[in-house]
């Protein structure tokens, strides 16, 4: 039993020093003009969905994407959750697309995002069941805690046209990480 273990310990231990350790590369030395730029964004979020029927289904999930300008974005969304009814589960809801979204900055630590996110998804409540092609529109506020995260509030309206009972508005809280990569040439 613990000769599999060690035999697989033995061959870590005799393989790791032909592993290539990291480069450390001085910055100063870089032409910052040959750089490519990647601005980017993501992270988790928690969403609750009210139907107009009166379910209400708990999601969590995620939020990512790249700039295609300062302000403008370009990415992807998903989300899954439960809809719970007097304290026990009474189906479920997934829904996940392609999202953009435009950011307009008031003062040094408020964030207004008008995004549209445009997929799929699917579900089951006590009304129904179905999957369907997905509209979320949404408005956010986020407030900048420095060191590019941001706290998010979102609101926006869950469109489900062939599963209408799983339509309905919703309201979220992320939590998101902004961050600007130089991708440099190397000739080595």
């Amino acid at each position: 039993m613990f000769k599999p273990v060690l035999a697989a310990l033995a061959l870590t231990l005799a393989v790791a020093p032909l592993a290539e350790a990291s480069v450390q590369r001085d910055p100063a030395n870089f032409d910052f003009s040959k750089a490519d730029q990647d601005l980017s964004k993501g992270g988790p979020a928690l969403k609750a969905l009210i139907t107009p029927s009166g379910n209400v289904a708990f999601m969590g999930g995620g939020v990512g994407g790249g700039y295609l300008t300062e302000t403008l974005y370009f990415g992807g969304a998903g989300f899954g959750g439960a809809f719970n009814s007097g304290g026990s589960v009474s189906g479920g809801v997934g829904y996940g697309g392609v999202m953009v979204g435009n950011e307009y900055k008031f003062g040094e630590s408020t964030v207004l995002d008008v995004s549209l996110l445009a997929g799929g998804g699917g579900g089951s409540v006590a009304q129904g069941a179905g999957g369907s092609f997905v509209l979320e529109p949404s408005v956010s506020l986020s407030r900048l805690f420095g060191g590019g995260t941001r706290g998010t509030v979102s609101v926006g309206y869950l469109y489900m046209p062939t599963a209408n009972t799983l339509s309905g508005a919703t309201i979220g809280l992320g939590l998101s990480f902004k961050s600007l990569t130089f991708t440099f040439p190397i000739d080595d």
